[in-house]
């Protein structure tokens, strides 16, 4: 792990993530389920490896960067 190398995790940035371009009712269980894995619980994996260190050295700082596809609608997309 980083910190055995390094000492210490300052910082995590969370910024994988990928989408499907269609209509939910067209995509498989599997790529919905695959999209899943990368961008929720990839993201939540990895806090809860760095949360333990950054707790033991009493700092450290999360980024969740997300994307505007929440807010906008796009054709194609079900909302």
């Amino acid at each position: 792990m980083i910190s055995n190398r390094h000492g210490r995790i300052d910082v995590l940035v969370n910024n994988a993530g990928y989408d499907h371009n269609g209509a939910v009712e067209e995509l498989s269980m599997e790529e919905i389920k695959t999209q899943f894995e990368t961008n929720f619980f990839g993201a939540v994996r990895l806090m809860k490896s760095v949360i333990p260190i950054m707790r033991n050295q009493r700092s450290g700082t999360i980024v969740n960067l997300s994307s505007i596809g929440g807010l906008v609608k796009e054709k194609r997309i079900a909302c």
